[in-house]
């Protein structure tokens, strides 16, 4: 019986040699000088996926982060008679907050550029927001320590 001959597969390899190796031409030999050419894709990459993309502005993280820094400072006795001011006057006080928060430092421009008073006057309406407006006690993100 003779020896089936097995074609030579490297167990690893770099990604710059599987690169190099795909722009050599058929009849050209790996060597140091086309170690050393620049890479020519000889076809265009695909397109990135949309969850790879870099999101233009904040993350969803941060701008849940900014929503709800907002909602842990602001001043509630600013904002308690929203329901009764006209629909399209709802949002001022909010957006006065809003604009308290950002000259105190204590939002970033991306971050009030991206929040929407519109969102949070819809919460401050909703069943949940009218109940916290109208307690005479809201306990909000009390800080506390963790002792060894």
């Amino acid at each position: 019986m003779h020896p089936v001959e097995k074609p030579h597969h490297r167990q690893k390899t770099s990604v710059t040699r599987l690169a190099h190796e795909t722009a050599l031409k058929e009849e050209e030999d790996e060597t140091a000088d086309t170690k050393r050419r620049p890479l020519e894709l000889s076809r265009a990459l695909p397109p990135l996926p949309d969850f790879m993309k870099k999101e233009a502005g904040l993350s969803a993280a941060d701008r849940g982060t900014a929503m709800h820094r907002v909602l842990g400072l602001l001043d509630l006795n600013k904002v308690r008679d929203i329901a009764s001011l006209p629909i399209l006057d709802r949002t001022a006080p909010i957006r006065s907050e809003l604009d308290r928060l950002l000259s105190l430092g204590l939002l970033t421009q991306p971050e009030y550029d991206t929040l929407q008073s519109q969102q949070i006057a819809a919460f401050l309406l909703s069943p949940l927001g009218q109940r916290m407006l109208q307690s005479p006690e809201v306990h909000r993100e009390w800080p506390f320590y963790m002792m060894p």
